[in-house]
């Protein structure tokens, strides 16, 4: 916690312990419950300034005999601060079982479910890291986002100050939050048939693959197309035939089947902050392109807003080369959530900087441009093998549905 820390996170351990003590009286559950409070969200593994999650991310290389079958996590942090809006962030497996939670809750006009989890609390290393079902109930205001709806009090104001105490009325969300928890748990608890949904998957794929494909049209996209086509026809077979289980006997061995399934699956298709694992590579091949393609044309003007977007560029303009030396080697060799799937974007060449450098102090186009060509084929590169890798798993996934216990 920092201070006395109200919203972040006494809210979120006060919210877990009233769940443990509803679920606990509501009887014997079908599932393990585990409740559990990890420290260090704002510390990294080696350097806090980089990373954080060190808590999360110790547990779940401690205990992967849980995260292979954790059936859901839903994770709280800054628990029913007041707005009119909020969102349930939660991986594309589940995205269909939560709508439908929402709607029985009648939330649907305050609450949206997406795809998309941050590598920035606890959920990334459960569900990105760990393979498991999460979710995590955001509330719209609490960073000021959504002004445009007269959303209430932000709490950017209060945000690790010792201001961060306990006012009822920046809570009028907290009993909605812990319905939308409760009845999260009590469904995934109770499901016959656990409600992985690998069409969901597919079309979360498909989706990001089509953004990235008209962002990179010289990169073939062939394979991840053909190995995502084949993932979810038999996503929809297996779908099809859970709707036949009517007994637990029958549902145990493909829930666990359909467990390991996505935690050998799903790591492997995201890069940081909840995209394909390709898009972000997609992005950079792309303003590399269009660097080269200025350069080209002797277009300083153009040139340098296509090398400025590119985040490696981006970042290091802010600190000293030092600095940004530390900062590229530190990304390279941490211990943190990146490290056993890369889900880390790897930057292209060191050089890339001094050339913006040059290029903004008026450096001559004509010398930048050999190097521009060598960073457009590095980014080409890592896009081409993010898209390797989505393909490979995506076929080992269908594979293994394919063979799935069907009753």
């Amino acid at each position: 916690r920092w201070w006395v820390a109200a919203q972040d996170n006494c809210s979120g351990v006060a919210a877990m312990l009233e769940l443990a003590r509803v679920l606990i009286a509501s009887g014997k559950p079908r599932r393990s419950l585990m409740f559990l409070a990890t420290g260090g969200e704002e510390a990294g593994v080696e350097a806090t300034e980089q990373d954080w999650l060190a808590g999360s991310h110790a547990f779940v290389t401690a205990h992967p005999e849980i995260t292979r079958r954790l059936v859901y996590d839903f994770n709280i942090d800054l628990a029913g601060w007041t707005a009119n809006r909020g969102t349930l962030a939660t991986t594309p497996d589940l995205l269909v079982h939560q709508r439908r939670l929402l709607a029985d809750l009648t939330l649907t006009d305050r609450i949206t479910a997406r795809i998309g989890l941050g590598n920035t609390t606890d959920a990334w290393n459960f569900g990105i890291v760990g393979g498991g079902g999460v979710s995590i109930l955001e509330w719209n205001s609490v960073f000021g986002g959504d002004r445009a709806n007269n959303q209430p009090n932000p709490y950017t104001k209060y945000y690790h100050t010792q201001l961060d105490v306990f006012h009822p009325e920046d809570y009028k969300n907290l009993m909605t939050h812990l319905r939308v928890g409760a009845l999260s748990l009590l469904r995934l608890d109770q499901a016959l048939n656990v409600p992985i949904q690998f069409s969901e998957v597919a079309s979360w794929v498909g989706k990001a693959i089509d953004a990235d494909a008209k962002k990179a049209p010289s990169v073939s996209f062939a394979a991840v197309r053909s190995a995502m086509d084949e993932f979810q026809i038999q996503a929809e077979r297996v779908e099809k035939a859970r709707t036949q289980i009517n007994s637990p006997a029958q549902a145990r061995p493909l829930n666990r089947w359909m467990m390991r399934t996505r935690r050998d699956l799903m790591p492997w298709l995201y890069g940081q902050n909840s995209n394909l694992r390709s898009s972000g590579y997609a992005t950079m091949f792309a303003a590399l392109t269009d660097a080269r393609q200025a350069a080209e044309k002797n277009d300083r003007a153009a040139l340098l807003t296509a090398l400025a977007s590119v985040n490696t560029v981006r970042q290091s303009s802010l600190v000293s080369p030092e600095v940004a030396r530390d900062e590229r080697l530190y990304w390279y060799t941490s211990g943190d959530w990146s490290s056993a799937y890369y889900q880390k974007q790897r930057p292209v060449s060191e050089e890339i900087n001094a050339v913006y450098q040059r290029l903004r102090n008026d450096g001559a186009i004509e010398a930048a441009l050999p190097g521009l060509r060598q960073f457009e084929d590095q980014a080409r590169g890592y896009l081409s093998e993010a898209l390797f890798i989505i393909a490979g798993k995506l076929r080992v996934a269908a594979d293994s549905l394919r063979e799935a216990p069907l009753p």
